[in-house]
């Protein structure tokens, strides 16, 4: 029987291990969080989702980065204040 990882029933060492992964993420793009769906709703509160790269991870604040088109859907969704990031 495999051994489980260390992390497995540890509430602290899970979220390291999921920051770990996050921030492999940012430079890895065979990473499986390199990719990940960001999910808006416009005016009508029709739903899109599309898929973004991760470009940035600050873990002190918990916050992600992703590139965008301005001229994209979301981008407009957002300043509109339908959306929030």
């Amino acid at each position: 029987m495999r051994q489980l990882p260390n992390y497995y029933n540890d509430l602290e060492l899970t979220l390291k291990e999921i920051l770990g992964m996050i921030q492999r993420g940012v430079k890895d793009r065979k990473s499986g969080f390199h990719n990940f769906v960001v999910a808006t709703s416009s005016f009508n509160n029709k739903p899109d989702a599309r898929t973004v790269v991760l470009r940035g991870f600050d873990s002190k604040k918990m916050e992600i980065s992703f590139h965008s088109d301005l001229r994209s859907q979301k981008i407009s969704d957002h300043k509109s204040g339908f959306i929030e990031l």
